[in-house]
């Protein structure tokens, strides 16, 4: 009911430590917008310009060209003149191991893969008795008739029991 500027800065908070960094920059400055007098004030108005700048550097590494176009495939220690000869046959070093394919070229403009989880299909030897209808369809079965039974006992039955017995004067 009434506005509180922990819920806001929270919620900028999640964002930010989720790895949103631009809605969480749009919370922040919601807060600051709004609480103009907060205690976080300076703390918050970092935060912003510390998100902005890697926003940025953001943008620049999604648009720059990659730098290497091949992955190092020199063992670490080991320098590259000694790869460049073949071993000796008494040396222990083992014969070089072919190369790995190269990586595919990731456009920058295409989105991200999307992960959707698929949900198990349901399997009726899985499920609990509690989960299946027809369970709940016996019960409510059982618990109709029981009620008719015990009205039956209680409405029906004889008023008196020998009304034939003798006549009263």
């Amino acid at each position: 009911m009434k506005p509180d500027s922990a819920l806001l800065y929270n919620a900028a908070q999640a964002h930010r430590l989720a790895g949103d960094k631009e809605r969480a920059v749009a919370l922040y400055q919601n807060y600051l917008r709004m609480y103009p007098k907060a205690v976080k004030r300076s703390e918050v108005e970092a935060r912003v310009q510390e998100l902005k700048k890697a926003i940025e550097r953001d943008r620049q590494l999604a648009t720059s060209p990659p730098i290497t176009t091949m992955p190092s495939t020199l063992p670490p220690g080991r320098p590259p003149s000694e790869l460049a000869s073949p071993p000796a046959a008494s040396s222990p070093i083992a014969p070089p191991v072919a190369k790995p394919p190269l990586p595919a070229v990731v456009d920058a403009k295409s989105p991200a893969p999307v992960l959707v989880a698929k949900p198990e299909p349901a399997n009726e030897e899985k499920r609990s008795l509690l989960q299946k209808p027809l369970f709940w369809g016996v019960v409510g079965g059982a618990v109709a008739a029981a009620v008719v039974v015990v009205l039956i006992v209680a409405l029906g039955g004889p008023k008196d029991p020998s009304p034939s017995l003798g006549t009263v004067k």
